[in-house]
Parts: C-alpha cells; structure tokens; sequence
C-alpha cells in the first residue's frame, strides 16, 4: 500500500466527501469549472509540460476508466484537501480521515455530469465498477493487475504528484476539463431530420431554438437557413455564405452577416440583430453595406426601438434615394410567411441549412445538440 500524505488546500474546503449534500457541494464545483473551462482557448497549457504530457497519454488510452478517474481523483481533492488523491476504495470499519469511496463519487457526481455535457468520455457503465478499478488505491503495486500497464504507471504519478503539490490539483482538474471539451467538441452530432415538417412544427423548433441566449448566433443561422432554402426552392441566387458571428462585417470584407450572391455578384445582402433594432444599429449595418455597393440590404430584428422609428425611416428614405433599398424584416412574421411560400420542399431544406449553417459558423456543440433535440419532437 503507499504511504499516504497530507496536503492543505484551498480556504473553507468540504470536510467530507460521503453524503448527498457533500455530493451537491461537489457538482456545483465541477459545473463551474467546466463553466470557466468553456471560455479559455483550447490550446491553453495551465500545467507544466510534464504534467500535460502525462494527461495526455491518459486521454489516448483506450481504457476509458482511466479518464473518469482523473476527473474523480481531481475533484474530491480539490473540494476536500485531506483526501488522498489515490484513494479508490474505503472499506467497512476504515477510520483513515484520508480515504473515501472514488466509486460513489464517480457515479452519482462525474457519471450524470459527463452525460450531461453530451458524453464526451462515451462510456457507457458505471467506470469504477470496471476491472482496472478493482484495487483499493492507484499504486504501482497493482500495475500488474491492468492492461493497459504503461497508462496505469501514469495515474499513479500523476496522483502522486497532486499529494505532494496541492496548488495543483486545481489547475490539473481544469486542464482535464479542457482537454474534455476539445473531445466534445470533436464530436459529430446527428441530426435527425423528418421527412415531413408542417409549418407549425417547423416554426416551433425554431422559435424553440431562438429561446436561448447565443449572443446572436442561433439568429443568424436560421436567417442563413431561410435564404438558403428560398436558394434551393426557387433558384433566385446561386450562394448563399454566413461566417462565425465573432468575425466583424468590415474586417471580413463581407457587407453582412449573410450574403446572397448570383453569377459572383452581391443580389442581396442581411444582417441580423437578436434585439430590437435602434438607429445607430442601422447606421452601421448601412455604412457596411455601403462599401460593398450592396443594392438590397434586409436586416432581420426582433424588433424595432420605438423611440427611434423616425429617425430610422428618414435614413432608410435617404438610402433609396442613393441607390439603396433597406428592409426592415421582424424574425417573426418574416419566418412564417417564408416557410409557408416555399412549401414543405422548402421547408426540408430549410431544417437541412441550419445544420449546413451551424457547420459553416462553427457553432458551439450545445447549438448542435439542442437542435437535433428539437428535429426529433416533429
């Protein structure tokens, strides 16, 4: 058995880890580091690089245990320092303040967590149940027990090392996080798509959709999906193109957030704004398309700010006068009267785009997984 340490850790840390308020305390810990996981860059190296490349050869085993356990080990001595990161079992009768029972933990905290965020780990049974689990502790003394022998050898040093360097457990455990949504990310979602979508069940996926905050995103997909399939019903444009929502129509040459284009020419162009629209919203999405000679300029909104209504319709007066026709669209009656006129084809290839758009705007995986949620209640 190895010699277990001690280490402090951060102020006003658990001092269990065995019942369901402990288990509560747990989850709401991991929910917000992977919450702070989610806006690091994906390349980021929190750990030194020893200690990355010993993860790294975790993630690359075949034995998916391996990889819950690390996201196990981590959290419960991160939430209560006086555990012992190598700690598997904690047998009947045993008064060692140290150990805890990695099964429990794994199970009712990092198995639903894991599940939730889409699987990314993919196993499907209870992981300390497994073989390579069957021993008391992550000990090279049971290396003997594992097949994957050399991946084992890395476990224990990397739960040694977190016994004798408390400060970096944390970091670890958020590196682990990252590594975990580069998986997910890597995932490809299916989409189940009907064969037949009325326009009621299509407005109500959408609208479904659209409830969630997305800084716009979810907005400028559907509006590339419906100008994608008035493309593919009726053949009025030969492309239709959108880019991620992060990149600025004026650095990206682009004059909006999508472009419709017919034998290389901009017909028509839109942007679209997930808010009501206000005048100096207006003056900007006017100046960009302005530099591109854009004839046609839409721009889906919300709605429009009251108190600026005039001012806004004195400026799109004066663009018609210089060659520009500006549309004010409302995503909401703007959808249903579009879905209606293109028919159910139409309508097929309009739940078809969004999937292409979500793709072209490299969407993040919960866009994805909420809407082939969504594609399987029609």
């Amino acid at each position: 058995m190895p010699k277990r340490k001690k280490a402090g850790g951060e102020a006003g840390a658990s001092s269990g880890i065995a019942t369901g308020r402990d288990f509560e305390g747990l989850r709401s810990k991991l929910d917000a580091l992977w919450a702070e996981a989610q806006i690091l860059a994906t390349g980021k190296l929190l750990v030194p690089k020893e200690l990355n490349e010993r993860l790294e050869k975790v993630f690359q085993s075949k034995t998916k245990t391996y990889q819950y356990a690390v996201v196990t080990q981590l959290l419960a001595k991160l939430v209560d320092p006086t555990k012992d990161a190598r700690c598997i079992q904690k047998l009947e009768g045993d008064s060692d303040p140290s150990r805890f029972d990695a099964r429990s933990l794994c199970s009712k905290v990092i198995v639903p967590w894991e599940r939730e965020v889409g699987s990314p780990l993919g196993l499907k049974d209870d992981p300390y149940v497994n073989n390579p689990m069957r021993v008391p502790d992550f000990a090279m003394v049971y290396q003997h027990k594992q097949k994957d022998k050399s991946t084992w050898a890395e476990l224990v040093g990397l739960f040694e090392h977190v016994q004798d360097h408390s400060s970096s457990v944390r970091p670890l455990l958020l590196q682990t996080l990252l590594r975990i949504r580069t998986l997910r990310e890597e995932q490809t979602v299916k989409f189940p798509t009907p064969q037949r979508a009325s326009l009621p069940d299509t407005l109500s996926v959408t609208h479904a959709f659209l409830r969630t905050k997305s800084g716009g995103a979810r907005m400028q997909v559907v509006g590339f999906a419906v100008f994608d399939a008035m493309r593919k019903t009726w053949g009025i444009f030969d492309e239709v193109v959108t880019s991620s929502v992060n990149a600025s129509d004026a650095s990206s040459g682009k004059p909006a957030d999508i472009v419709c284009r017919r034998k290389g020419e901009v017909v028509m162009a839109c942007e679209v704004k997930d808010r009501d629209l206000n005048v100096e919203m207006l003056h900007g999405t006017i100046t960009n398309a302005r530099l591109e000679k854009v004839g046609e300029l839409f721009a889906l909104i919300r709605g429009k700010d009251a108190s600026h209504e005039k001012e806004m319709t004195t400026r799109i007066d004066r663009e018609f006068k210089h060659g520009m026709n500006v549309y004010l669209l409302e995503s909401d009656s703007f959808l249903a009267l579009v879905l209606a006129l293109i028919g159910e084809a139409g309508r097929q290839h309009y739940l078809k785009s969004i999937e292409e758009g979500m793709v072209m705007m490299n969407l993040p995986f919960e866009s994805k997984r909420d809407w082939a949620k969504l594609l399987e209640e029609i």
